[in-house]
């Protein structure tokens, strides 16, 4: 697994430690799903098994997966303050 973050279209880098470890975080956790009509009933899922469902579904609706992305205020989350040069913590 290639583990990259672009700074630009044209520029790509490898994600450093710090990154990595947020990311494990963030696929990690697990989120709450709850129901708004009935708040007993909930599922506890990680992002990790949302994702790995999600594609075993699509490949076996023979639905080709180039890849998959972090985009948005999670990717932000991950790469921070990386992209202005400012200093990161976990």
């Amino acid at each position: 697994m290639e583990l990259r973050c672009s700074k630009s279209k044209n520029q790509i880098q490898i994600m450093n430690y710090q990154q990595i470890v947020k990311l494990f975080k963030l696929l990690n956790d697990e989120l709450i799903i709850s129901c708004e009509i009935d708040s007993n009933q909930s599922l506890m899922l990680s992002l990790r098994e949302i994702i790995i469902e999600t594609k075993q579904f699509l490949e076996y609706e023979n639905i080709p997966i180039k890849d998959i992305r972090l985009i948005g205020g999670a990717a932000t989350h991950v790469i921070g303050n990386f992209l202005f040069g400012l200093s990161q913590r976990i």
